[in-house]
């Protein structure tokens, strides 16, 4: 879970994109909110291609990790869906 409340999070953030100066922020919470926010597309790309591949038979897409070359590629034949 992340140290800072959400609220907290949107504001910095917000505030940092929006070019505010002075944003009061640690590392330590930076890289917590970083590998929360990975682990959640990873778990959405992931819901997502398999929503598709169940729509359609094939996967869409790479996943994630093998796009990042850290798993095998899938087997087997692959149709793009050029309608997308």
């Amino acid at each position: 879970m992340l140290a800072m409340a959400d609220k907290d999070w949107y504001r910095a953030r917000n505030q940092i994109a929006h070019g505010v100066t002075g944003v009061n922020i640690r590392k330590v919470d930076v890289t917590r909110y970083r590998n929360y926010v990975q682990g959640f597309a990873e778990r959405f790309d992931g819901a997502v291609r398999r929503h598709v591949r169940g729509l359609t038979g094939s996967d869409p897409w790479l996943s994630i990790q093998a796009r990042a070359g850290n798993s095998t590629p899938r087997s087997g034949p692959t149709k793009r869906c050029s309608s997308l």
